[in-house]
C-alpha cells in the first residue's frame, strides 16, 4: 500500500507496466499503518525513503511508530542523507550547503512557497519579495536548517472578515525558522534505531558516504 494523506496526489500518480499494484491508503500514519498491518497478512516491507526522516525534531517516535506494526520477520528499509564525511574526498560542509543554496533556486522557490501557502490558509498577506531564503549547516543539530530572511522591514496582515489586523512585524535581517533536514551518520542511525525498538540488519552507503540506506528489524 501506499499511505498519503492527500487523496488527490494518488489521481496524479503515473501508472506503471510493471506488474505493481498499488492499494492507496488515504490517512494520517498511524491510521495509514495500522490499517495496513490489519489489511495485508505475511511478510512486509515498509519503506521509508527520501530522506523524510531528517525532517522530524524526535526520529525515534517515527520509527517507534512504524516499529509497532512490524513482525519479526518484517523489514524496514530507510533512506537518509548523511552529514560532512570525515573521509578524504568525501562529502563536505560546503557539498551540504550547496545542495540546499542551489543556482537554479529550486529550493528557495520551495521555502518560500510555504509563506504563499500560510497566505491561502490563513488570509495573511506575506508578500514573497520581501523575504530571501538562506540555508545553513548546523554541526550542533547535524541538520541544514532553512529560515527566510527579511530584505526590508516588514509587516504581515491578516485580513480575516474583510478586517485587516497585523499579526507580525519584521526588521530587515530578521528570520523566520521554516524547517530542518538532519543528517545520519550509520552510528547516529544504530541509536536512533535501538531506541525505536529497531535493529539494523545491513547498511549501503553511497560514493563518497553521501546517502545511506539502513535495513532494519524489529527488536523483541
Amino acid at each position: 500500500p501506499a499511505l498519503e494523506v492527500n487523496p488527490r496526489r494518488f489521481a496524479a500518480m503515473p501508472q506503471s507496466a510493471h506488474p505493481l499494484h498499488v492499494q492507496a491508503l488515504v490517512g494520517t500514519d498511524e491510521e495509514g499503518l495500522a490499517e495496513a498491518a490489519a489489511r495485508f497478512a505475511g511478510r512486509k516491507s515498509f519503506l521509508f525513503l527520501g530522506s523524510s526522516l531528517g525532517n522530524y525534531d524526535v526520529p525515534e517516535d517515527q520509527l517507534r511508530l512504524l516499529a509497532r506494526h512490524m513482525e519479526p520477520e518484517d523489514r524496514l528499509l530507510i533512506g537518509v542523507d548523511t552529514p560532512p564525511s570525515a573521509l578524504s574526498g568525501g562529502k563536505t560542509e560546503q557539498d551540504l550547503v550547496a545542495a540546499y543554496n542551489d543556482a537554479a533556486g529550486v529550493t528557495s522557490a520551495f521555502t518560500l512557497n510555504a509563506l504563499a501557502h500560510v497566505n491561502r490558509r490563513a488570509d495573511l498577506d506575506f508578500d514573497l519579495a520581501d523575504f530571501r531564503h538562506v540555508s545553513e549547516w548546523c554541526a550542533e543539530r547535524q541538520a541544514i536548517v532553512a529560515h527566510v530572511v527579511a530584505v526590508r522591514d516588514v509587516i504581515v496582515n491578516t485580513h480575516m472578515d474583510g478586517e485587516v489586523e497585523e499579526v507580525l512585524s519584521l526588521r530587515a535581517g530578521e528570520r523566520i525558522y521554516m524547517e530542518q533536514s538532519a543528517k545520519f551518520s550509520l552510528a547516529r542511525m544504530r541509536s536512533i534505531a535501538h531506541a525505536a525498538g529497531l535493529r539494523i540488519t545491513r547498511h549501503w552507503q553511497a560514493p563518497r558516504e553521501f546517502y545511506l540506506i539502513v535495513e532494519c528489524e524489529r527488536v523483541l
